[in-house]
């Protein structure tokens, strides 16, 4: 489904915002674009589930997640993005991750600092 969007090497930033149908499996066919897309908005993504947004911690480069309003998410699904964000970028260099105040549960940003 992901497939003709991985294509766009250079592409930076895509929102999928309320594609509430879209199944989390496709997610890993983002992983060619671990060195440009800088932003990655999936809010609204009712079906992702902690294990399906796993893959974006092989988003090297990714700055920002956007997971406001994924209702399958857990807080440990989403810490667990974070470290795996963070652990990959510290082996290229330091790169602190912080989480970003929310309103409410499970609306957050994950913000990737260079």
């Amino acid at each position: 489904m992901l497939a003709a969007v991985a294509k766009l090497r250079h592409l930076e930033s895509l929102s999928l915002a309320r594609c509430v149908e879209l199944p989390g499996v496709c997610l890993a066919e983002l992983t060619p674009l671990d060195r440009s897309l800088l932003v990655l908005d999936l809010s609204g993504c009712g079906q992702l589930t902690d294990a399906d947004v796993r893959c974006v911690g092989e988003l090297s480069c990714l700055r920002e997640l956007r997971l406001r309003g994924c209702c399958q998410l857990t807080d440990a699904g989403e810490v667990s993005v974070e470290e795996m964000i963070t652990h990959r970028r510290r082996a290229a260099g330091p790169a602190p991750a912080r989480l970003l105040p929310a309103h409410g549960r499970r609306q957050v940003a994950y913000m990737i600092f260079r």
